[in-house]
């Protein structure tokens, strides 16, 4: 289950007023009784942060995905929790304008990849944005794609092949309403085989080059292998050091 609960101010439990929302991750059991429940506060104390998705990860711990608020705009927020419940990290990205996060499929070796509706990238309009992310929430690949005037993702799915699925709705130029469509795209985000060249037949982890410190990524020219920043997280406990993940 996945939700936003308002914090609690005081000891005796009230709701006040001026107090915002954590966006929050429970576990429930057969019988629909909570095994645990972990919250996540973004960017500011006062302001409302909300998960729309959720996804299980291979360890049996979850994901949330949404959004964080500052006064003024929102930006995406994901969330990762233990499988008893522990915050492990959150991740924000965004950028000047509302950026939300819509949904999120995980892949068998703990990557992901996250669907949101973008402002930011086109002013007064709305795009699709993709972000790819290793399990530790550093960014692999990012793509927008914008085919109407307002284009706003529903949901992420994977399908057996590995490709994207998005429902959205989008508003033509000078149309009265919205049209509904679900978009294909490839493993790597790609919306056409012009775009991708190899990568439309790569599977997601088909450039993996099992070191923990690189964003392993398929480009239109093949794979490529950019070292994460000094002190990235590579593992849970461990920080890149010099291109290696230890403690």
């Amino acid at each position: 289950m996945v939700g936003a609960t308002y914090t609690k101010p005081d000891s005796d439990g009230l709701l006040l007023r001026g107090y915002g929302a954590d966006a929050r991750l429970l576990a429930l059991d057969g019988d629909g009784d909570v095994v645990w429940h972990v919250d996540f506060r973004g960017q500011a104390n006062n302001t409302p942060d909300y998960f729309n998705s959720v996804a299980a990860m291979p360890d049996g711990g979850a994901l949330g995905v949404g959004y964080t608020s500052n006064p003024g705009i929102r930006q995406v927020y994901v969330g990762r929790a233990s499988s008893n419940g522990k915050s492990l990290w959150s991740r924000t990205f965004g950028g000047a304008a509302d950026d939300i996060g819509r949904g999120v499929t995980v892949l068998a070796s703990g990557a992901f990849t996250v669907v949101a509706s973008s402002l930011s990238t086109q002013p007064g309009n709305g795009d699709v944005l993709l972000r790819g992310m290793d399990p530790m929430g550093n960014t692999l690949w990012e793509r927008v794609h914008g085919l109407t005037t307002e284009d706003v993702p529903a949901a992420l799915l994977r399908r057996a092949d590995g490709s994207l699925l998005v429902p959205a709705k989008g508003t033509k130029p000078g149309a009265a309403a919205a049209d509904v469509a679900v978009w294909t795209f490839d493993a790597w985000g790609y919306g056409s085989c012009k775009d991708a060249g190899g990568c439309a037949a790569m599977p997601a982890t088909g450039c993996d080059d099992t070191n923990a410190c690189t964003a392993d990524i398929c480009t239109p020219t093949g794979c490529s292998h950019t070292p994460l920043t000094e002190g990235a997280l590579c593992k849970l406990g461990k920080t890149c050091k010099k291109g290696s993940c230890s403690n």
